[in-house]
């Protein structure tokens, strides 16, 4: 039985996905008039057209970099948080834990209109820094408590041989726990990087119509202004397509370190 729910849920999952690469190989006009037949002619014309009009390469350049910088800046940090929660008892070590668990269900859209004024009065908006910024903070707490799991999860002892041998609490972390944790690394830097390349509200709020700096799905948005609104749809598809590739890519590298990742980082928090 549970083996006939785990293959439903994986056609729930798998067939929009199929359906959507068949639909971009479609000319737009059969798509309109026939959304879920077979395709009649194939073309790649919507993955030029995509390309073309509406900016993908430069949109995923930018993407690349947005998600690369705040990845790497929210697992390290978030990183050494959470290494000094599981190893030393902070004097606000209980104000600390309560400002993460705020952070994990506060919705950054309650904040956004403070959050624009303030990276405004920085000279932030419309750049990339003032997003990377963002993302990196929305992404700590969340950092944070997956690998104090991981952390807390380590033996007290081989903190205290790595003193004895000579370590400062800084060096232990990055020669000995940081390794240790690299299946936590690659589940926070999985989840962080496919949420912060799909996102959409905060690159389309701090970007501020700043349109050769936007993000991929900004540009997905842009496809339907550079068609002067026209519902194309198979352009429109092959959009998507290309938006999802690189997501589908990285968990397929990634996958098997994001199952021991949370499996491990559950055991103790």
């Amino acid at each position: 039985m549970s083996r006939l729910l785990l293959g439903l849920a994986a056609l729930a999952v798998i067939c929009p996905l199929i359906w959507v690469l068949l639909c971009s190989l479609r000319p737009g006009p059969d798509v309109f008039l026939d959304p879920l037949g077979w395709p009649q002619h194939w073309t790649l014309q919507n993955y030029r057209q995509a390309l073309a009009l509406g900016g993908f390469s430069q949109y995923f350049v930018n993407s690349l970099w947005v998600t690369l910088a705040s990845t790497l800046l929210t697992t390290l940090t978030g990183a050494s948080l959470a290494f000094c929660l599981a190893r030393f008892r902070l004097p606000a070590h209980t104000l600390a834990q309560a400002a993460l668990a705020t952070g994990l269900i506060l919705p950054l859209q309650l904040v956004v209109l403070p959050l624009f004024f303030w990276l405004k009065q920085l000279g932030l908006i419309g750049t990339h820094s003032g997003l990377i910024l963002v993302y990196t903070a929305s992404g700590i707490p969340y950092a944070v408590l997956l690998l104090r799991g991981f952390f807390a999860g380590l033996p007290q002892e081989l903190f205290e041989a790595a003193l004895l041998d000579g370590c400062t609490p800084r060096q232990a972390f990055w020669r000995i726990f940081l390794p240790l944790a690299r299946p936590g690394l690659s589940t926070v830097a999985l989840f962080t990087a496919v949420s912060i390349y799909n996102e959409y509200f905060l690159a389309f709020i701090l970007l501020a119509g700043e349109q050769e700096k936007g993000t991929l799905p900004l540009g997905l948005a842009n496809l339907t202004i550079v068609s002067q609104y026209h519902a194309d749809f198979g352009q429109l598809y092959a959009g998507l397509v290309l938006v999802m590739l690189p997501s589908l890519l990285l968990y397929l590298a990634l996958h098997r370190h994001l199952l021991a990742g949370l499996a491990q980082g559950a055991v103790k928090g």
